[in-house]
């Protein structure tokens, strides 16, 4: 018999040409890029479960006449069939069917099995066979294997892979599994992701170099000894398994999505609302349950359960990973104690009681001053720790929630600078740590007298927290309690809260979710206190300065309850010592109102000397002729908790006092509030008579009036903005603005032909400063509209472009990415280079955007400091989104929550009407996704209409003003105003038919 396969049969070719289409990307080895390629077993078995097919590659390898029977390979063999056709060596198959030792529970081969059939005219037939195996033998994860050593040449099964951190702990990514190869989880547990959103998502550490080895041990060693218990950690990252392979050590850990606790201090705004500050403290007491277990293990290994002390050993915010758990309120997720790469164990014996074991040279910042090396001697010693080191390092983080909760993400870090300061200033080299190398620093010892008066009358918990718990925690070694008696503490403090607490009633909870109403009303800052004095970061609280005002500030104005008043925000020394007090009004005087806001403040003759924006004089050049890439700044000057060296001059001043003021005024590091009125809120400004605008002369229109030369109207004000959205009787129609009409403009204008005009431009005005935010729905059932999509993003975009300084944001649904441009071409490209795929879940990728436009109000309204001065932040832009969808979302997809938690937050801070405006632009005519868009239109009865529905094919001036202008969002003049009655086509032309 010949053994030479006829590929040119044409089911083998077929064959092959499925192969080379069917294969994935996964990586070779963990520090691999997703490059190799593998094949599904599921599409493998799959493929030859096609009987006919099979039959068909058998009968073109055998003929009429096969030895081998279709039913064979696909029950014992069908990867190693399939490895035999993509070397030639597919009439191998009637030989290895006959032995169950080199059929596919066998696979991979690492050595010629005996079996392994001999071929005389190629002495290489192992070696092909050995490395094409790997392509159809990806490795599984397992949960709970450990240590498993993999070959060099298997592929893992991760089809994407993105970093997260390095350290020298090891490096993390983020990863994801190809589900086929997922054994790590029940299939189908919706405990942790209800929502299927990080479905075979996980953390993969790598540990590699010197002491790799010794650091995956320790951890997998604690985390062993953890699992070792009958039940499970509750608030510890859940750790699946590890391998080794090429050389490197690896862990494979959960997946938590909203960062680390560090990252939660900074992205998010702290709660405000009792039961929202509930919520959150609860969470981050939960990581006292993985340290006392840490501390305490019962192992289960043996009949005579064994306890087991450990140690942490490096407790910061970096290593507090934050969870969201499918929860839309940011203080509902979960805080979870993570890398055990430091920890380590010790057996209690004979009812040995508080034993110590040595420091392993964890968190600097975070660590106990009995770990502190002051010199070279220390430095290579061997010191003695107990355990209780682990519960200083978290009632430092307690004492720094304290200070978020109270102050938020700026006066966190000039807490932090404060403490940098105070040991520089005694040439301790600290860092920002809590201690002078014996004792907490007075900085720290402040910060509950600090604070008091400043917690807000919605909080029950920061105060006890501060006072009860934290000052015991940052004892000395002998006065610290066990994790078992703080969580009792936290359980009581906890308790005593839940009783003050103000609860929403029914018809309350009926209007407004009740995860994210906020029930307290507005927090103004509060005004210039005379009676707080400079801050000496060196000098204890009891041992301060006097605290008696000044002859000049005796005269100035106290707020007779400063608690009804929000926090200073920190870093605000200069706001609460300036010389002269701000008066009554004073504040219109400093800040004129509406001076961001062209729409109220432009005077008559602004319409007739400026050109709107978009409309370039004929000579000026096009972005899309011309495009830079902007670059984007990250969030803040830190990206984590390292803080820059303080200078020569901050320590080397001649007196003490002129250190003082110095560091405080010029290194604070939060910001003032840009509204400085006596309360410190945003404030609405006063009440005005509609501005008086010229029409421009002779602008076509349906609704435009066409008015003799030099004859000026005032243009009709807008209707209420409150109260009833039905529009009078004689209310004139708004301005009509065809698609067709707005893409035939936007060619023309491209074209610089002569003449070019928009209909009823005036209104590009009313866009002017804002910030413009495209959601674009990029799931499957977008696919029949994709282009229609990208013709009307093209012409929005394009509209918006000069109204927003920064450049358009674009998001999509599914694609988790974020840009900013300036140009539409660049964002266009992204929109067509996408392929609409996946289920949408809008709720959740609205909530981050408004989320974070709500965390720009939060800073631009916090409190006043105590600790320095800090620059004044820009007020956050008013936010125009527009959300091209069809609403074909996921099953119980609510986006009506974010919305709701939005307008609560707007009428809390005051802000004027037009502040927020979300357009939902719909395509096609899904019924469901129709109705859904309607309701978040006209049914969600909210204090403020700040959400307003067009179809793609309707009034562009609708599109874009909407949800800001009730002129244009009028239930009544839905019906008035048909796309088809107007004259627009019942779908978006393309623009190719003005090219």
């Amino acid at each position: 018999m010949s053994y030479l396969q006829p590929d040119n049969e044409s089911v083998l070719q077929d064959f092959h040409a499925w192969v080379a289409k069917s294969c994935v990307k996964g990586t070779l080895g963990p520090t691999g890029d997703v490059n190799c390629l593998f094949l599904p077993l599921p599409k493998l078995e799959s493929y030859f479960s096609d009987t006919t097919r099979l039959r068909r590659i058998l009968r073109a390898l055998f003929g009429n006449n096969s030895p081998v029977h279709s039913s064979a390979i696909q029950r014992k063999c069908p990867k190693v069939f399939a490895i035999l056709l993509s070397i030639g060596k597919g009439r191998f198959i009637s030989h290895f069917i006959q032995h169950d030792s080199i059929c596919d529970p066998i696979l991979p081969f690492i050595n010629r099995p005996l079996h392994f059939p001999q071929d005389s005219n190629d002495p290489n037939f192992f070696a092909s066979f050995f490395n094409k195996q790997w392509m159809f033998c990806a490795a599984e994860f397992k949960n709970n294997e450990i240590g498993v050593r993999l070959e060099n040449e298997c592929i893992l099964p991760i089809i994407l892979k993105k970093p997260l951190a390095s350290g020298n702990s090891g490096e993390t990514h983020r990863i994801m599994l190809h589900s086929a190869y997922n054994f790590l989880e029940a299939k189908g547990a919706s405990d942790k992701d209800p929502s299927g959103r990080f479905a075979d998502t996980y953390v993969l550490k790598t540990y590699s170099g010197a002491k790799a080895e010794k650091y995956y041990r320790s951890e997998v060693e604690a985390f062993r000894k953890l699992m070792s218990s009958s039940m499970p950690v509750p608030n510890m990252i859940t750790f699946y398994g590890s391998f080794v392979q090429n050389e490197t050590f690896n862990i494979i850990l959960e997946y938590a999505d909203k960062g680390t606790l560090e990252d939660y201090f900074r992205t998010e705004a702290p709660p405000m609302d009792s039961l929202d500050i509930i919520k959150f403290w609860r969470g981050l007491f939960g990581v006292i349950q993985p340290l006392q277990k840490i501390h305490s293990v019962r192992s289960a290994d043996s009949e005579e359960p064994q306890i087991f002390q450990g140690w942490h050993q490096d407790v910061k915010p970096a290593n507090i990973l934050v969870k969201s758990c499918n929860r839309v309120s940011p203080y509902e997720y979960e805080f979870k104690l993570a890398d055990l790469g430091l920890s380590h164990f010790r057996a209690v014996v004979n009812g040995q009681q508080d034993i110590s074991d040595r420091d392993t040279r964890g968190t600097h910042t975070y660590g106990a001053p009995e770990c502190y090396r002051s010199d070279e001697f220390l430095a290579t010693s061997r010191i003695e720790v107990k355990q209780n080191v682990d519960v200083w390092s978290l009632g430092c983080i307690y004492s720094e929630a304290a200070t978020w909760v109270v102050q938020g993400w700026k006066g966190l870090q000039a807490y932090r600078l404060a403490r940098l300061l105070e040991t520089s200033s005694m040439n301790f080299d600290g860092g920002d740590c809590f201690h002078n190398g014996e004792a907490v620093l007075a900085t720290v010892i402040n910060v509950p007298e600090k604070l008091k008066d400043f917690i807000r009358p919605s909080d029950h918990v920061t105060k006890p927290v501060l006072e009860l718990m934290v000052r015991e925690m940052l004892e000395d070694a002998v006065g610290r309690p066990t994790a078992i008696q703080l969580w009792r503490k936290a359980s009581r403090i906890l308790r005593e809260a839940e009783k003050n607490c103000t609860r929403p009633n029914a018809d309350q909870l009926s209007r407004a979710h009740p995860k994210h109403s906020i029930k307290e009303g507005s927090q103004p800052s509060l005004p210039s206190d005379p009676h707080t004095p400079p801050y000496s970061p060196t000098t204890p609280y009891q041992n301060g300065p006097s605290t008696q005002p000044s002859s000049s500030q005796k005269a100035r104005r106290i707020p007779s309850d400063p608690r009804s008043q929000p926090p200073p925000t920190f870093g605000d020394f200069h706001r609460q010592h300036s010389p002269e007090p701000m008066e009554e009004g004073d504040e219109e005087r400093q800040h004129p109102p509406n001076r961001d806001n062209p729409r109220r403040a432009r005077k008559t003759t602004e319409l007739r000397n400026h050109t709107p924006p978009s409309l370039h004089n004929e000579g000026e050049v096009d972005d899309d002729q011309f495009d830079e890439t902007t670059s984007l700044v990250p969030y803040g000057p830190y990206t984590n908790t390292t803080l820059p060296r303080i200078p020569r001059q901050y320590y080397t001043s001649a007196s003490h006092d002129s250190f003082q003021n110095q560091a405080l005024t010029e290194a604070g590091f939060a910001n003032e509030g840009a509204y400085r009125n006596s309360t410190g809120s945003f404030h609405n400004p006063p009440s005005r008579k509609p501005t008086q605008q010229t029409i421009p002369e002779g602008i076509p229109g349906r609704y435009s009036v066409h008015l003799p030369k030099n004859n000026s109207h005032q243009l009709p004000p807008p209707p209420p903005t409150s109260g009833s959205r039905k529009a009078p009787a004689n209310k004139r129609r708004p301005p009509l603005l065809p698609v067709a009409t707005a893409l035939q403009w936007k060619n023309d204008k491209k074209n610089r032909v002569k003449g070019t005009h928009l209909p009823d431009d005036q209104f590009l005005f009313d866009l002017n400063h804002r910030d413009h935010v495209f959601l674009i729905d990029d799931s499957t059932s977008m696919q029949d509209h994709w282009a229609e999509v990208q013709t009307l993003f093209s012409l929005l975009a394009y509209m918006v472009k000069d109204s927003d300084p920064d450049g358009i944001e674009l998001y999509f649904t599914i694609l988790p990415s974020k840009y900013r441009e300036k140009h539409v071409t660049n964002l266009l490209k992204r929109v067509k280079e996408r392929f609409p795929y996946g289920d949408s879940d809008v709720k959740s990728r609205l909530w981050t955007i408004l989320q974070d436009y709500q965390t720009k109000l939060h800073h631009q309204n916090a409190p006043k400091s105590i600790w320095g001065k800090h620059t004044a932040p820009k007020p956050p832009r008013p936010l125009n989104l527009y959300i091209l969808t069809d609403g074909v979302w996921q099953p119980d997809c609510d986006a009506s929550m974010p919305i709701q938690y939005l307008v609560e937050k707007l009428e809390e801070l005051k802000l004027p009407d037009g502040q927020v405006g979300i357009e939902f632009i719909s395509f096609g005519n899904d019924k469901t996704g129709l109705e859904r868009m309607e309701r978040l239109d006209s049914e969600l009865n909210l204090k403020r209409d700040i959400v307003d529905t067009e179809p793609s094919n309707g009034n562009v001036w609708k599109m874009l003003l909407g949800a800001i202008n009730k002129w244009f969002d009028d239930d009544e003049e839905k019906k008035a105003i048909s796309p088809v009655q107007a004259g627009s086509p019942t779908t978006i032309p393309s623009e190719d038919v003005f090219e």
